[in-house]
C-alpha cells in the first residue's frame, strides 16, 4: 500500500515531501491550513507515504454507522463541540500512557476562516509535556511538509511567533479562508 500511496502521491500528483518527520513516537502534529476537505485526503495519503499512522479529532456526528466503523479503523477521534472535557480527558489518557501515539490536530477547528485558533493543542502539550509538530499543505508550491519541534514555555504568545512566521507564506486550498494573522 505505502508504494501506491507513494506512486499517487509523487509521480501521478507530482506533489512533495522534502522534509524530515521527527522518529518521536508521541507528537501533537497541528496541520495548517485547513480550508478543504481535501486536506483530510492529502493529510491521509502522505501519512500512507512516510508509514505512520495518526489519530485525528473529527466533529462525532461522522462516528455514526455505517461510516462510523471507518472512521475509528482509521484513527478517528470523536469530539463533542458543546463538551470537550471528556475528549480531552481521553485524549491525555493515550498520549501518557500509549507507546506510540500521533494526535492530528487542525487548530482552526473549521474550514472557514477565523478570527482565532482553538488552543487545546497548546494545552495539551503542556500537560503531557508531548511537543508541538507544525505541520502544512501549500497547494499553490504542492508541497506537505512539516517544521521544528516547539517544547511550549507556557507563554503562549511568545511561542505563537514560530507558528506565525511558519505558516505565513504557505497557500490554503481555499486562501481566503485561512487567516494567519489568528494564531
Amino acid at each position: 500500500m505505502q508504494k501506491l500511496c507513494k506512486w499517487i502521491f509523487f509521480r501521478l500528483m507530482k506533489w512533495q515531501f522534502s522534509d524530515v518527520f521527527p522518529k518521536n513516537k508521541k507528537l501533537i502534529l497541528i496541520i495548517a491550513p485547513h480550508t478543504s476537505n481535501m486536506d483530510f485526503l492529502m493529510g491521509k495519503l502522505i501519512f500512507c507515504v512516510i508509514g505512520k499512522k495518526p489519530y485525528f479529532m473529527i466533529k462525532e456526528q461522522w462516528f455514526r454507522p455505517p461510516i462510523g466503523w471507518i472512521m475509528k479503523a482509521i484513527g478517528g477521534v470523536p469530539v463533542n463541540r458543546t463538551s470537550s472535557s471528556g475528549t480531552v480527558k481521553s485524549l491525555i489518557k493515550h498520549l501518557q500512557n500509549d507507546e506510540e501515539f500521533i494526535l492530528n490536530i487542525t487548530p482552526e477547528g473549521t474550514r472557514s476562516r477565523v478570527k482565532r485558533w482553538k488552543r487545546g493543542f497548546y494545552k495539551l502539550s503542556l500537560q503531557t509535556g508531548i511537543p508541538i509538530l507544525p505541520g502544512y499543505i501549500d497547494y499553490k508550491k504542492k508541497k506537505i511538509g512539516v517544521g521544528k519541534l516547539i517544547y511550549p514555555t507556557g507563554n503562549y504568545d511568545a511561542d505563537s511567533q514560530y507558528l506565525k512566521s511558519f505558516y505565513k507564506n504557505v497557500t490554503a486550498r481555499h486562501p481566503e479562508n485561512f487567516n494567519a494573522d489568528c494564531i
